[in-house]
């Protein structure tokens, strides 16, 4: 496996002048596919568990990245200081860590990454193009940097990749199943105690233009996609993620509500929220999965709030973002069910499971 990732690796070189821009128009297209193939090699090999030499995967990916950051010069100005400062107080995406190489962001709610977002007036890639200086923040292909999604209405961390070595030593993080995110989810009724583990296939329906929603499947099968008149079906691998803590709480009602940790262990879309819909725990605010209209949140109740990733050239990242002000608020209207339930909400909110 060594030796066909050194041979993928100066296969890579010949599409990318070294010093200067990329030799063709096709020449970036063709080191982003040969990426592409290394990255799905990378997650294949980890989910059958032979791990062993996945790391001559990350060298060649970090030379590749390199090369191609050496023939990209698009400039453009970044924001100032002063026009960032002014953002964070418009509630708009800030940047709570950086290096050279890779950002962490806060994600607002409202605020679109992927699947087409570029065009929109919230859209997070478009808000990185006007403060990034590097030609990935225009490349869909490197899915403009970032490197990976999260919902509309989800707040929270987001990593966001400045340079294409940057990007591919994150992906390759990512592939390989060592990343470390973890969510807060308001949930319906008292979510089960104790740890578990969520395992459920899911299949992905277009239900309209750019609109997706998932549900588990028993039958879903990975990789299957079948065409219909009026929706896209694509049915994937198992979505699992872990239960950490939960907290039973009720509001002014004494209608049941949940406060639920999660780390997830894969991202398919819409994982969460199918998966809790699917357990009879529609998140709160999600009335697309099942939520009650009466729901005391605002929009879809999920925040990322911690991530984790060791990248080879940076070192070990770790960064919390605590809940936001809406979610907090939607919070103090409700109270713990006991004594216990104050406990493990605190631990959930400190992210100590």
């Amino acid at each position: 496996m060594a030796q066909q990732a050194c041979a993928a690796g100066d296969f890579g070189e010949e599409f990318v002048v070294v010093g200067g821009h990329p030799s063709s128009g096709d020449a970036l297209s063709a080191c982003h596919a040969l990426a592409t193939t290394l990255l799905c090699l990378v997650q294949a090999f980890t989910d059958l568990e032979m791990c062993d030499d996945v790391e001559a995967y990350a060298e060649v990916l970090q030379r590749l990245g390199e090369k191609m950051d050496e023939a990209v010069h698009e400039k453009r100005p970044g924001n100032s200081p002063q026009t960032m400062k002014a953002e964070a107080a418009r509630k708009l995406p800030q940047v709570l860590w950086e290096t050279v190489q890779l950002q962490v962001l806060l994600k607002p709610p409202g605020w679109t990454v992927g699947a087409g977002s570029a065009g929109q007036a919230r859209s997070m890639e478009r808000w990185f193009q006007e403060r990034c200086s590097h030609g990935i923040a225009s490349d869909a292909e490197a899915d403009f940097g970032f490197v990976h999604r999260l919902d509309r209405n989800t707040s929270g961390l987001l990593l966001c990749a400045k340079t294409y070595a940057g990007y591919f030593a994150a992906k390759f993080e990512f592939n390989a199943r060592r990343v470390k995110k973890q969510y807060l989810a308001l949930c319906q009724g008292h979510f089960p105690k104790g740890p578990a583990m969520l395992d459920f296939p899911l299949q992905t329906s277009e239900i309209a233009p750019g609109i997706y929603q998932s549900r588990v499947d028993q039958t879903g099968q990975s990789a299957l996609t079948e065409a219909t008149q009026t929706t896209t079906h694509r049915l994937e691998e198992h979505g699992m993620e872990e239960v950490l803590d939960v907290a039973h709480l009720m509001d002014s009602g004494k209608e049941a509500w949940s406060l639920v940790a999660l780390k997830l262990h894969t991202g398919r879309t819409h994982q969460i929220r199918a998966h809790c819909s699917h357990l009879g725990h529609p998140l709160a605010g999600d009335e697309a999965y099942g939520a009650s209209p009466s729901s005391p949140s605002p929009r879809v109740f999920l925040h990322a709030f911690r991530l984790e990733i060791k990248i080879e050239t940076v070192g070990a990242i770790a960064r919390e973002c605590p809940l936001l002000g809406d979610l907090l608020e939607v919070l103090q209207h409700l109270q713990p069910a006991s004594s216990s339930d104050h406990l493990q909400m605190l631990r959930a909110l400190h992210a100590a499971p």
